[in-house]
């Protein structure tokens, strides 16, 4: 899918989940607020709500100007970034505890995380 436009983010629903993409990672949101649009200046404003990382609990608060255009953020439907490791489909994400080797078969495979092998501190590098 293509990157949000200022509409789609006008249109985000409560409950939805959203995908903050860069530098080869995904952050994976939860939509809490409905989006409200202030600020207008020229018919444009800044699309404001606020979101949960599904991952850390933090809470998001999203503000993105409608004049931005291709500068704002990264924001689409599914994570961008897909790898696999030893035949596991996964995606690297931003923030939270990757999953252990060990647990991949226990999994969630709809909502994949990144793996460590047995022996490692951490999950590997995107790329």
């Amino acid at each position: 899918m293509d990157k949000f436009t200022n509409e789609d983010l006008k249109n985000l629903e409560v409950g939805q989940v959203i995908y903050e993409c860069g530098y080869g990672t995904n952050l994976e949101a939860k939509v809490l607020t409905a989006p409200v649009v202030e600020d207008i200046e020229d018919g444009k404003g800044n699309i404001k709500w606020q979101a949960e990382c599904t991952q850390t609990g933090r809470l998001i608060d999203y503000a993105v100007n409608e004049n931005l255009g291709a500068y704002g953020l990264n924001l689409y439907e599914q994570p961008q970034y897909v790898q696999v490791v030893e035949g596991v489909v996964s995606y690297p994400r931003m923030g939270g505890e990757p999953i252990k080797y060990e647990d991949v078969a226990a999994a969630d495979v709809a909502n994949p995380f990144d793996i460590v092998k047995p022996g490692q501190e951490e999950a590997p590098a995107p790329g």
